[in-house]
């Protein structure tokens, strides 16, 4: 993805994010966290699920975000703003 293309990038309503289990970036109201599409881990509800813990086995729990960002978008725009990473 060039610069351009990653800040092209809009956050989108979350209504547009896949739900096929792609890991994205996910807010709602400032929060950003990594967000899928899933089933919680302590009972069978599906939404759009966080990892709540990851000692052992992953624990996921559901959120309502309002908005979503591919990673790719987001891995690009901090490779540009820290040229020594690359």
């Amino acid at each position: 993805m060039t610069h351009e293309a990653a800040e092209n990038m809009k956050w989108q309503p979350i209504e547009t994010a896949p739900k096929d289990g792609e890991w994205f970036i996910a807010r709602k109201n400032g929060v950003e966290l990594l967000t899928q599409w899933g089933k919680t881990s302590h009972v069978p509800l599906y939404g759009w699920c966080f990892i709540l813990s990851d000692y052992g086995e992953p624990e996921y729990d559901l959120w309502q975000p309002t908005e979503w960002l591919p990673l790719t978008a987001r891995c690009q725009r901090t490779d540009e703003r820290n040229p020594e990473s690359n």
